[in-house]
């Protein structure tokens, strides 16, 4: 009998880390961007900084979606909310807004972004170039800078900000709408590199699978290809706690170890992972009962 109820137990467990790895993303909210201190030039007119503005809050969507691990609240829900509490943006100024908005939406995390510059300048051909290439006609080159900023709902507290900037140099456009959308497209690398860094694959050790006189040597973690996770990738071990501070209690992390991917499953959620260095921390944590946390870093 005690068995059975130990087997039912360790498989129940089992089945929570597995619709945990299954199901647990990261919810995000991405904010329509605040236009009212954006500077242009006379070629662009509202209805361009409107369409840029609409194709920034796209691209980072779609960024974000692209990740394997972040889920978006749709625009058309997000919208809806926005509508009922007659928000402005200038409402983010105050203190309890980004908590209050995030929690409305389910959100996480909250993407606020700032339009600065979406400038577009006439690209005059001189008689050279127009015998050498021909007669292009009317032409433009794009100019785009904005901001952002993530704000962690159940705090409140921005986590880490960026401005970011694209610039089509000598290359044009006929139109402006076209140039300001390719001086987007120039900042697109970076804007991917910055959301991966904000928004980490995250996950937990689920099991040791081997180790040697008290130390663990491979483990598995709630971590797979489905979330973007590749052979050779790299994670730190973490271990929360709780303490108090002022009456409050804080979560504080530690880092105990590292390890690295040798293999990720076909179920796309577990990876097996070779111990780097804190083998013997983790199999005593482990063997005490704690959870540890495991977060993706740069190699």
């Amino acid at each position: 009998m005690k068995i059975t109820a130990f087997f039912l137990f360790v498989s129940f467990s089992a089945s929570q880390l597995f619709a945990q790895a299954a199901e647990s993303k990261t919810t995000v909210a991405v904010l329509p961007p605040d236009i009212t201190k954006i500077v242009t030039s006379a070629a662009t007119g509202s209805s361009e900084v409107n369409a840029i503005a609409d194709a920034l809050t796209q691209k980072i969507v779609s960024t974000l979606v692209g990740l394997k691990r972040i889920a978006v609240v749709e625009r058309a829900a997000m919208d809806k909310i926005l509508s009922e509490q007659d928000f402005q943006m200038s409402d983010l100024a105050a203190e309890n807004t980004p908590v209050r908005l995030g929690e409305l939406m389910g959100a996480d995390f909250l993407v606020i972004l700032h339009l600065y510059q979406a400038q577009t300048t006439l690209v005059t051909q001189t008689e050279e170039e127009k015998q050498t290439w021909g007669d292009r006609g009317t032409q433009y080159s794009g100019l785009l800078e904005y901001g952002i900023r993530l704000v962690q709902v159940s705090t409140g507290e921005v986590t880490t900000t960026k401005n970011l900037k694209g610039d089509t140099g000598f290359l044009a456009y006929t139109t402006t709408t076209e140039a300001l959308s390719n001086a987007l497209n120039m900042s697109s690398d970076k804007l991917k590199d910055w959301l991966k860094t904000s928004f980490p694959v995250r996950g937990k050790i689920f099991e040791i699978l081997k180790e040697k006189k008290g130390e663990a040597v491979s483990v598995a973690i709630t971590c797979g290809s489905a979330s973007g996770v590749r052979k050779n990738d790299a994670f730190k071990v973490v271990e929360y706690t709780e303490v108090e501070l002022d009456g409050k209690k804080v979560k504080r992390s530690k880092d105990i170890g590292k390890i690295k991917v040798s293999k990720t499953e076909s179920d796309g959620i577990f990876s097996t992972c070779e111990v780097i260095n804190g083998g013997k921390t983790i199999t005593s944590k482990m063997k005490s009962g704690s959870q540890l946390d495991v977060i993706l870093v740069k190699d």
